[in-house]
């Protein structure tokens, strides 16, 4: 009889997982399309795009990194994935600004998690100026110099004015957010934790490159 028991849970546990696997994640209740198409690649592309809009004092952008750790390098050359960073006060203006000028020089890895942890774990006031070239001094092993220029650059003035407009564009309230191909933002009335959101983005991704093969297809 205990046999039994056992053997009846263990079939009902693979029947529950089997249905939940089988289960299709559907708009509005697991994700948005946005209104006006912004796609990212061409139908021949076979990868696709994910953005995370973030910003730097965002608590749940900070706690969303450690599962994008985890997300991140299983990862193929399906997904390209890029961050913006967004900017809803002038407290985050400098800290896009000091985001996209690690990327001009090359060094967002080392500066990435060390800001999250200067900001919501040590409480320091990271749009401060003088606090971001010590950062760039001491992990991004960067010279205060070049930190200034590249901050004050015409190419980080650029990126700052391409997210405000993807920002507008996507119609992004709330951070982190994960935009793929421009087209879908993950997240809806059923999603509640940050992994469902990402096994939300790669069903999204997969959806992308469905729809490119059926219109490759048929030649439209």
């Amino acid at each position: 009889m205990k046999f039994k028991l056992i053997l009846i849970s263990v079939i009902t546990m693979f029947a529950t997982f089997a249905q939940s696997q089988a289960v299709e994640f559907r708009e509005f209740e697991h994700y948005r399309e946005i209104p006006t198409r912004f796609e990212t690649s061409d139908i021949n592309s076979d990868t696709v795009v994910v953005t995370e809009m973030f910003s730097y004092i965002c608590n749940h952008c900070y706690t969303f990194e450690r599962d994008l750790e985890d997300w991140l390098p299983k990862q193929d050359h399906r997904v390209k994935f890029v961050r913006e960073h967004v900017i809803f006060s002038v407290t985050s203006l400098s800290l896009a600004k000091a985001f996209y000028a690690a990327e001009e020089l090359g060094v967002t890895e080392k500066i990435h998690i060390p800001m999250f942890t200067a900001i919501h774990v040590n409480g320091l006031r990271m749009n401060q100026l003088d606090l971001l070239v010590r950062l760039f001094e001491g992990r991004g092993e960067t010279s205060a110099t070049d930190f200034r220029t590249a901050y004050n650059s015409f190419n980080v003035e650029n990126r700052v004015r391409r997210s405000d407009a993807l920002v507008r564009g996507w119609r992004i309230d709330s951070t982190p957010t994960m935009v793929v191909d421009g087209r879908y933002i993950a997240g809806g009335t059923h999603t509640r934790t940050n992994r469902q959101i990402l096994d939300v983005v790669d069903f999204l991704v997969e959806k992308v490159l469905e729809d490119r093969r059926s219109q490759r297809n048929t030649g439209s």
